[in-house]
């Protein structure tokens, strides 16, 4: 399968989320720094309608819905001033790539 992107959005938290920032452990911080990149690809399954398999304004409200009560999964990674890392949650957003 083969993904071009037609359009880049982003979506925020429908509601105000806390921020903070929590500072990682010091076995977090002496494990090697890997940072992982999260794609979800979702297949047309209705052969019948080809180009509007979703509806991308329903996922964007879907997504800013959760991340109201999971605002961890955009939060960000921040290196301190004495060198340790520390997650932090802010008011981010999430990137949605349209097809």
């Amino acid at each position: 399968m083969i993904i071009t992107v037609a359009k880049d959005e982003t979506v925020v938290a429908a509601e105000t989320v806390p921020s903070y920032e929590f500072p990682l452990s010091d076995n977090d911080n002496v494990m090697p720094r890997i940072y992982t990149v999260v794609w979800f690809v979702f297949e047309n399954t209705d052969a019948t309608d080809q180009k509007n398999f979703m509806c991308v304004d329903r996922l964007k409200s879907a997504m800013a819905t959760t991340l109201v009560n999971y605002y961890e999964l955009a939060g960000r990674l921040k290196t301190l001033k004495n060198g340790g890392v520390a997650f932090e949650f802010l008011q981010w957003s999430i990137n949605l790539f349209k097809d």
